[in-house]
């Protein structure tokens, strides 16, 4: 079967260590895996701007673009503006909506017109905001986390709860009332180190903003954590935070929350099987990003 573009430009963050580039990265690596041509293009001068982490990524990287009816430009949500330049009037662009909110309304209003840009969407919570912006056909391009967080199954637990900065004042203020535990904030680590960390605690709570979906959720899942998180952005939607609702919370239920994460620590074998269907969800992100990968490129059928 033919397939819909010829080549493929991903347009990535030189040197960031995020979600999002990291996304771009795993898209490079499946699609050259495929056997599709497709090159990375960063947007700022770097000698050497593929992070350690993710130098295991096949990436063709390319400080030339070319355009072609036949080819397809991919920018993340972060680099909209790049659509209003001269150089890609003609292109085909799309835009991997990996977040909603670190858009920060620089793409709005009668710029979901253009009916040549293609909008491909990481989480629910970004699908509805492109309905909501009257966008006819989104396409679902969802990221697994990275494969290293699927082997290990046994972990030696701890009475241990991890944090995000993001979360951190509410978190101190728990951490007051629950003395018992111990409380760690995964800041100024490396990824080894964040890894090694949350293999040992009971609980994760994230209160960010959740504006796509977050990798640490799920990574925390797949190391054996009971996952807390507020009611915001992805978080508020079930496909892409598929764990009870009695885990989610406006940030002043305090007591609420104090509760559950003494359930999660104290009676943890119990607690930990109610996330056994994200877990389940998580393991198979894999197959449908590849998929979504082929119905992108028009390969449904290969």
């Amino acid at each position: 079967m033919e397939m819909k573009y010829d080549r493929v430009y991903i347009f990535n963050i030189p040197n960031v260590v995020t979600g999002g580039p990291e996304a771009l990265f795993q898209l490079s690596h499946e699609m050259i895996e495929m056997g599709i041509d497709c090159r990375t293009y960063f947007l700022g001068e770097s000698d050497d701007p593929i992070a350690s982490e993710f130098k295991g990524y096949k990436c063709n990287v390319t400080k030339e673009i070319d355009i072609n009816d036949r080819f397809l430009y991919i920018i993340p949500e972060v680099a909209t503006s790049l659509i209003k330049h001269p150089h890609f009037a003609n292109a085909n662009m799309a835009i991997w909506w990996l977040s909603v909110d670190n858009n920060g309304g620089s793409f709005s209003g009668d710029d979901f017109r253009n009916s040549k840009v293609l909008h491909l969407y990481q989480s629910n919570y970004a699908l509805d905001f492109l309905k909501k912006n009257k966008v006819e056909k989104p396409i679902m391009l969802f990221e697994p986390i990275n494969s290293t967080y699927l082997g290990q199954i046994d972990f030696k637990k701890e009475n241990m709860v991890c944090y995000s900065v993001k979360g951190e004042a509410l978190a101190l203020s728990l951490k007051k009332q629950l003395p018992d535990y111990e409380f760690i904030m995964l800041k100024g680590m490396s990824r080894d180190q964040v890894k090694s960390t949350l293999s040992r605690s009971k609980v994760f709570i994230d209160f960010g903003h959740h504006p796509g979906r977050d990798r640490i959720p799920r990574e925390s899942v797949m190391l054996g954590n009971c996952l807390i998180t507020s009611k915001k952005g992805s978080a508020a939607f079930f496909s892409d935070v598929a764990i009870p609702d009695r885990f989610k919370f406006y940030a002043d239920e305090v007591p609420k929350i104090k509760r559950t994460i003494s359930e999660c620590v104290d009676d943890y074998d119990s607690v930990k099987k109610e996330f056994d269907l994200f877990r389940q969800i998580i393991l198979n992100e894999k197959n449908r990003f590849l998929q979504n990968i082929r119905e992108l490129m028009g390969l449904e059928d290969a």
